[in-house]
């Protein structure tokens, strides 16, 4: 069972930290620069910084900074760095860097000396509270975890940002919080991980009794009923208190069956938030069924979930793999099953999952009006994706690869899919995708019987956004945020999206934006993106006012002067 959890672990990319210790080469070249107090210019003392070379894998270095907040990293080699700095109620940064925007590279050659401009952290909001029970007495050693809300792929989920334990009366602190929007949610567990669970006076405390389920504030298990939290820099957010709901944890035990209604073994079920904001609670819980096919999963809070089964031996193949979808191409693919669940308080025992070869999708890949050679079609890759960011997506995709003649063939499919293409000639995006005479593209097909005329378009005559970004002197602005999304509103909201993207602008004020489908856009600048907030759809709205307006046609490479915006 360990390692079937490690495969479902490393493929949905949580939880499995490999170390890799390794030397780091060494050269003539050296960084230096200080860390200061964004809001005082003080040194700040002590500060950790991490210096790692682009791409990853090739070195690292660490450094503190001094009395006088000054650091330095001697004997490195030529190359392309990224750099951090970090400590205590502070939020992580680096040179020339706001919070929430991607790490800058540094540049070094032989010899040389690289000069930065001072790291200036800024003091991170702070937010407090008290948790209480049902009785309204507080609570000690209670995780609080305060999570962002993020908009990635066209969804929004949340995202664990820091955390804290309360203390013996109750309190918490959760502090070093970039600026933002949070949802704190506090859950009671014991030494073993598992909730704590509430028994009845001359009762045993087993799995499936009373328990304490993970809350959110202002005191609900649903996240859609949470209270937002706005937090700025160097703020403090007091009297977030509230009380954690006693529910009953529910134990769910069934029997896994093979289309023709046979136990089987050798399958993994994995219970998935229904609702996909809710995905990165850490409330992924993952069974491995026997040899009989049974199964159980305990502790589960109420609520909507998906129970997902997929094979043991496809599971350790993906995760082999690194990643690749398509296992499920071979004449013999192993049956899945997906099936929607309500838990409502009560245990639910006797449950029968019965598995599914599914359905396919077949067509042919089409080259805008070009021709590419057997090679290249070889090496593209056709997958038909959920459309949803969860815990195990990887696990639930599927794909397979274009053939010769060009057409592609990909098995194991239900429900509503987005298909997507990778592995494209330099150059080449996707076009269109087209079912029924409809285009799907960024619409998916629902998938409830084999699906044989799907027609998929690439092209090497995508659209391109270029331009300058300048300030109110009319000087180029380096390091600005570029922001395009598209004009249509349910463009906005598209999963998988390809409408909403940005870019940062180069030392000389320029940018470009390549592979763009036709359509018509806003374009905006500003100093920072905080990233999974900026492509939410109603903060997109609330800059079509100031935003620029650009049409792009295919092919057709657009040039804009873009001032930049406060904010």
């Amino acid at each position: 069972m360990r390692c079937i959890l490690l495969a479902v672990l490393l493929v949905a990319g949580v939880g499995a930290e490999q170390s890799n210790v390794q030397s780091s080469p060494s050269g003539t070249a050296r960084i230096r620069g200080s860390v200061v107090d964004a809001g005082t210019g003080t040194p700040v003392r002590r500060a950790s910084l991490r210096l790692t070379m682009v791409p990853p894998g090739r070195g690292s270095w660490t450094a503190i900074s001094d009395g006088s907040g000054a650091f330095e990293f001697p004997d490195l080699p030529a190359g392309r760095f990224a750099l951090s700095a970090s400590k205590g109620g502070y939020v992580t940064a680096g040179p020339g860097q706001s919070p929430g925007e991607a790490s800058r590279r540094i540049a070094t050659t032989d010899g040389a000396t690289v000069d930065l401009p001072p790291i200036r952290l800024p003091r991170g909001g702070v937010i407090t509270g008290r948790i209480l029970d049902e009785y309204g007495d507080t609570v000690p050693e209670i995780t609080v975890q305060a999570f962002r809300a993020e908009y990635i792929s066209g969804v929004r989920r949340l995202s664990s940002a820091r955390s804290a334990q309360t203390n013996d009366i109750g309190q918490f602190r959760i502090y070093g919080l970039q600026p933002g929007t949070y949802y704190v949610a506090a859950s009671a567990r014991g030494a073993d991980g598992r909730p704590i669970t509430i028994a009845e006076p001359g009762t045993e405390a087993v799995a499936g009794s009373g328990g304490l389920a993970p809350t959110f504030f202002p005191g609900t298990v649903l996240v859609n009923d949470a209270q937002r939290i706005e937090v700025s820099a160097a703020s403090e957010i007091p009297g977030v208190d509230f009380s954690l709901l006693p529910v009953r944890l529910a134990r769910i035990t069934g029997t896994i069956v093979d289309s023709r209604s046979r136990p089987v073994s050798g399958y993994v079920v994995m219970l998935n938030q229904a609702r996909p904001e809710a995905w990165q609670i850490g409330q992924l819980k993952v069974a491995e069924a026997d040899d009989s096919g049974r199964f159980t999963l305990a502790d589960v809070p109420p609520g909507e979930y998906r129970l997902d089964v997929r094979s043991k031996a496809s599971i350790e193949a993906i995760a082999q793999t690194g990643g690749s979808v398509g296992q499920s191409q071979a004449d013999d693919a192993p049956e899945f099953a997906s099936v929607p669940l309500n838990v409502s308080g009560g245990d639910m025992a006797g449950l029968t999952i019965r598995l599914t070869a599914g359905f396919e999708i077949r067509g042919r890949l089409a080259a805008g009006g070009s021709s590419l050679g057997p090679d290249e079609l070889k090496a593209i890759r056709v997958s038909a994706l959920e459309g949803i960011p969860g815990m195990s997506a990887t696990l639930l995709a599927a794909g397979g690869s274009v053939h010769e003649d060009a057409t592609f063939r990909v098995r194991g499919l239900i429900g509503r899919r987005f298909v997507r293409v990778s592995g494209l000639p330099q150059g080449w995006v996707l076009e269109s995708v087209r079912a029924g005479g409809f285009d799907v593209t960024d619409a998916g097909i629902d998938i409830q019987q084999d699906v044989h005329d799907v027609q998929i378009t690439i092209t090497n005559q995508a659209g391109t956004i270029a331009g300058i970004v300048t300030d109110s002197s009319g000087q180029p602005v380096a390091g600005a945020a570029v922001g395009i999304f598209p004009e249509d509103r349910d463009r906005r909201a598209a999963p998988l999206n390809r409408f909403v993207v940005s870019r940062r602008t180069g030392p000389d004020g320029r940018f470009e934006i390549k592979g763009l489908p036709p359509a018509a856009y806003y374009a905006f600048a500003v100093p920072r993106l905080t990233d999974g907030e900026w492509a939410q759809p109603d903060q997109l709205e609330g800059r079509t006012a100031h935003a620029t307006r650009v049409t792009i046609d295919a092919g057709q490479s657009i040039n804009v002067a873009l001032r930049l915006l406060d904010r």
